[in-house]
């Protein structure tokens, strides 16, 4: 009779959840039921959650912004799972209390909210061949296997880099990671965050490293099922160091993660940012960079120093999402569907549509 212990406390629990619903359809109050599918995850926050195109859209990683009840009724009411971030620090994976502290907190919150799930967000170096990374993976396991007893149906993700192959000293057992959870969460952008050649700036998100690191993922044996590809809607400004020509835009050098030279130091624009404020003043217009796939532009700004920015437009997202589709991966995900203009209807527009083509 155990087993049946879970599933009883479940409906109990939501039994009595129902009787304080903040939804004007009791139904939206509950976890989603959805089996699996073809995955659209979105990172985006309670402010803008009634601006978002809910016609593909999965599940709606809220990651910034108070909570907000009616985000997850207008969200269920859509079809669409609300999951939460979580995090954890590496000094902390040898200590067996604070793993359970944080586990029981993660499923208690997600009770209380009414949410459908956990997307882990850990990048905290572990070098290869350290015992940390069987920690990590068994915390994985603890997360997962804790959160699904609790909330049958829901859902647990975990974000990793572009490449498996301990890029930014992540030397994860991704395998076993991918076998337990629903799906990775494959971050396909800062991949200028170790520049091993010529110390300059490049592409937030190249194409021909997306496809090396999907392709080093399924090499481990990770099923393309299990694999989503998180393109970004925001792109990296550089501060040219003694700029000779338009096209290179050298960069100091800063110390980050066993290189000299990263993106790390180059701060982020959104892409309504970008479009409202940089391309007016850009000094070359909006370029294309054909080895990328990306565009960038050269600007000024009022000190006199010269600027390189990287970024994704509708364009250089549907070259991506194309690759997605065609290799047949669990789906596609964007950081963050915040970073448009709702206010510019075809901006917004023409950026969803990029992702969209996904299910097309």
């Amino acid at each position: 009779q155990v087993p049946m212990l879970a599933p009883v406390l479940f409906l109990c629990f939501w039994s009595l959840a129902l009787s304080h619903c903040p939804c004007s359809n009791p139904e939206w109050c509950k976890p989603l039921q959805t089996g699996p599918r073809k995955e659209f995850l979105a990172f985006g926050s309670s402010d803008n959650y009634t601006k978002f195109d809910y016609t593909y859209l999965t599940t709606l990683a809220w990651w910034s912004g108070e909570y907000d009840p009616q985000m997850v009724c207008h969200a269920h009411s859509q079809g669409c799972r609300v999951v939460m971030p979580a995090f954890f620090s590496v000094q902390n994976l040898g200590n067996l209390t604070a793993r359970k502290n944080w586990i029981d907190g993660i499923v208690t919150e997600l009770k209380d909210k009414m949410l459908d799930g956990v997307n882990f967000d850990f990048e905290d170096e572990i070098k290869k061949g350290s015992p940390e990374a069987g920690l990590l993976t068994s915390l994985v396991r603890e997360l997962s296997t804790a959160v699904k007893n609790a909330i049958p149906g829901s859902q647990v993700t975990f974000d990793a880099g572009w490449s498996p192959e301990c890029i930014d000293v992540r030397c994860y057992d991704y395998k076993a990671i991918a076998e337990a959870t629903d799906f990775i969460v494959v971050m396909d952008y800062d991949e200028q965050s170790q520049i091993f050649g010529a110390c300059k700036a490049g592409a937030n998100s190249p194409l021909p490293y997306l496809v090396k690191g999907m392709t080093a993922f399924m090499d481990l044996g990770i099923s393309a099922d299990k694999l989503v590809m998180a393109l970004p809607w925001y792109g990296h400004d550089f501060t040219c160091l003694n700029q000779q020509n338009a096209t290179v835009c050298p960069l100091a050098y800063h110390p980050w993660r066993g290189v000299e030279c990263t993106d790390a130091e180059s701060p982020e624009f959104a892409y309504w940012y970008i479009q409202r404020e940089i391309v007016p003043k850009s000094t070359t217009g909006i370029q294309w960079d054909e080895e990328s796939s990306s565009p960038w532009l050269n600007w000024v700004d009022e000190n006199g120093k010269h600027h390189q920015l990287w970024f994704d437009s509708p364009e250089s997202l549907l070259k991506k999402v194309q690759w997605a589709k065609k290799a047949d991966l669990r789906g596609v995900s964007v950081f963050t569907i915040d970073y448009v203009d709702y206010k510019n209807p075809q901006q917004a527009e023409s950026m969803w549509g990029a992702m969209n083509y996904f299910f097309w």
